[in-house]
């Protein structure tokens, strides 16, 4: 009990620091397009399509240190061992960063330079704020890890503002993509500044020596290697659609995907929060306690995932009168938006799950015989097809054979609970996709609340009154 109540209570905290950050994507998802324009707009995007990809470039060594220290209290972690971890990992990041701007040099075109040059930097302080991040998420620090989120929020909330202010006192300046690129790579250099500040004592000081303790360095790269392989497969992806838009259309296209994609992105923000608690929390119970909650956890975040779809619609409104250039934006968010179920349940309960069972290794083989058939099927959709739209409806066949796959594992092996979930899901899926075709907004909206709310019943009827009845007995407490 007093294991649920502490899981439950940092997850309202990083709930609302992760709203917090909802309203700040909002923001900025809506001004920076304006800003910028649709095509400076589709730069920025390319540059931050891959800077997802930078997180493989500390090769494991981050997932390790979560995998190995998940279920350490910070007290107990041996200072010196990590003053030995913190300069190890400075260096090697700052070489790799190195090498970026070192090929820059080499290629002529400007644009394509710079963004190589801003992704050496972001590379060095993104990996170096993600190692003491870790930290506080594998020793369940979540105040701390909450707090500096929302700092870095809303300095850049206050950047994006700046910038808007600018603009609306000098029409004509010219504020690009590169300018807000630099702005958001400063903005990650504070960032490290103040965790080198907030663990100094696990950077300052005695440290072990480097060629003794080699093996606890390479055993960390071991345990983490697959984790962080199956991490990048997943963007892959996620991004397979993405990378066939960008290679094959226009930069406008791309960039209006890019904005459906935004949109998608601020409501996976919020649920972000499940997957930051979750994984400390599940390695420190027992298997048979993992497995029983893994239902309830899947029933939970599906429920609250196709009430938030409801945001379609508002965000369809406000689109069409506030961003007119990028409406035909929403045709994709159309396609796309259901699909936030299926990346929901994969990123933040899934990949948990397997790496909690130690089966890191199987996620990352499945990841890349998914990776394999998404880009077949998304370059067959493209070769037939010849329109984004084929694309996007394609990538999101992709994610449900791939959630199909996995469920089917852990239930096949660890007798997880999942078929009523998928089934839910499925149905909800179609649902939204054909409410969304009715033209009349109101009409379609009152469609879909009516299909939800029916279908969730039907679904999980015993759940609902399970919680509305505990709620109703802590209210009479």
């Amino acid at each position: 009990m007093k294991n649920q109540k502490t899981i439950v209570k940092n997850l309202i905290m990083v709930l609302l620091s992760n709203t917090l950050i909802l309203l700040s994507s909002i923001v900025v998802g809506l001004i920076i397009p304006k800003i910028l324009g649709v095509t400076n707009y589709g730069y920025y995007k390319i540059f931050t399509l891959y800077a997802g990809y930078t997180s493989l470039l500390h090769f494991g060594f981050l997932d390790g240190i979560l995998l190995k220290h998940g279920d350490e209290d910070f007290n107990e972690l041996n200072k010196k061992l990590f003053r030995l971890n913190s300069h190890f990992f400075f260096v090697m990041q700052i070489c790799i960063s190195f090498i970026f701007i070192l090929i820059s040099i080499l290629i002529k075109n400007r644009s394509i330079s710079f963004i190589l040059i801003s992704l050496g930097i972001y590379t060095l302080f993104s990996n170096l704020t993600t190692y003491f991040q870790f930290i506080s998420q594998a020793t369940m620090r979540f105040n701390e890890l909450s707090f500096r989120k929302v700092i870095q929020a809303t300095l850049t909330v206050m950047v994006v503002l700046a910038l808007l202010f600018i603009k609306h006192i000098i029409p004509n300046a010219d504020i690009n993509y590169k300018i807000y690129i630099i702005l958001s790579n400063l903005i990650l250099f504070i960032l490290f500044i103040w965790y080198s500040n907030t663990y100094h004592v696990f950077i300052f000081g005695k440290r072990k020596a480097f060629l003794p303790n080699i093996k606890v360095i390479f055993d960390y790269f071991k345990k983490g290697f697959f984790m962080t392989i199956s991490y990048q497969v997943s963007v892959l992806i996620f991004n397979v659609d993405n990378q066939y838009i960008s290679l094959f259309f226009s930069t406008r296209t791309y960039g209006l995907y890019a904005f459906a994609y935004s949109l998608i992105q601020m409501v996976l923000t919020v649920l972000n929060a499940v997957s930051t608690v979750l994984f400390p929390y599940i390695k420190r119970l027992s298997r048979k306690n993992a497995v029983a909650l893994h239902s309830r956890i899947v029933t939970s975040l599906l429920i609250f995932v196709f009430a938030s779809l409801i945001i379609y619609y508002p965000m369809n409104i406000f689109i069409s009168f506030y961003l007119p250039n990028y409406f035909d934006s929403m045709k994709f968010v159309q396609i796309l938006f259901p699909g936030v179920g299926v990346t929901s349940c994969l990123t933040l309960i899934t990949s948990n799950y397997f790496m909690v069972f130690g089966k890191s290794r199987i996620y990352t083989e499945i990841g890349v015989e998914i990776l394999l058939l998404s880009t077949l099927l998304n370059g067959g959709a493209y070769y037939l097809f010849k329109t984004p739209f084929a694309i996007a409806a394609m990538s999101l066949v992709v994610l449900l054979i791939w959630y199909f796959i996995t469920e089917r594992y852990l239930g096949k092996n660890y007798s997880v609970k999942w078929v009523r979930n998928y089934f839910y899901l499925l149905l909800m899926l179609i649902s939204f996709l054909l409410s969304v075709q009715i033209k009349s907004i109101f009409v379609s909206l009152f469609v879909y609340v009516l299909i939800y709310l029916c279908l969730t019943f039907a679904f999980f009827k015993k759940e609902i009154q399970k919680s509305v009845c505990g709620i109703i007995k802590n209210l009479d407490k």
